[in-house]
C-alpha cells in the first residue's frame, strides 16, 4: 500500500512536468550532508546522497544515486526499493536479466531480488532516485558474489 501511495504521486508529478532539474534541487539540498562514496577498493564508481535515513525514525528513505559504472550486485532480506531514473540511459541487472532502464522509469525492487544499475555507455553516468521500506540500513545489504561483472 505504502509504495502504491509513494508510485501514484510520483508518477503524477512526472506527468505534470515537474523536472528532473528541480527534484535534483531539492534532493541535493536535504542530501549535502550525507554524502557516501560508491567503491570496489580499486575505483569509485558512483555516489548516494541520502535525505531521509533510518535515524529519521519515518520507515523508510529516500536517495539520490549517481552510477560512472556497473553497481555491485546486491540484494536485500527486508528492503523493499522503488528506482526511478532522472538522468541517463542504462540497464538494471534484477534477477538475472538485463532490463533497459530508460528516463522516468519506475522499478520496484522486492526484498531477496539481486540487482544493479550502469550506464548504458562507458564515461556515461546515470542519476536515480532511491526510495526504500524500510530505510536503508547497511546490515540489511548482502553482496553476490558477482561483483560489478555483470
Amino acid at each position: 500500500m505504502f509504495f502504491g501511495i509513494i508510485r501514484l504521486s510520483i508518477l503524477k508529478i512526472l506527468d505534470k512536468g515537474v523536472s528532473t532539474l528541480t527534484i535534483e534541487k531539492i534532493s541535493l539540498a536535504l542530501a549535502a550532508k550525507n554524502r557516501e562514496v560508491f567503491s570496489d577498493g580499486d575505483e569509485i564508481f558512483g555516489y548516494v546522497y541520502e535525505m531521509i535515513t533510518k535515524s529519521d525514525n519515518v520507515g523508510f528513505g529516500l536517495a539520490v544515486i549517481y552510477l560512472e559504472g556497473p553497481d555491485v550486485i546486491n540484494f536485500h532480506k527486508e528492503m523493499t526499493e522503488i528506482y526511478i531514473l532522472l538522468e541517463g540511459e542504462g540497464y538494471l541487472f534484477l534477477d538475472d536479466e538485463n532490463i533497459d532502464f530508460n528516463n522516468n522509469k519506475v522499478v520496484t525492487i522486492p526484498p531477496g531480488a539481486r540487482h544493479a544499475a550502469k550506464p548504458k555507455e562507458e564515461r556515461e553516468s546515470l542519476k536515480f532516485l532511491r526510495i526504500s521500506k524500510p530505510a536503508f540500513n547497511l546490515d540489511d545489504f548482502y553482496k553476490d558474489p558477482r561483483g560489478r561483472n555483470w
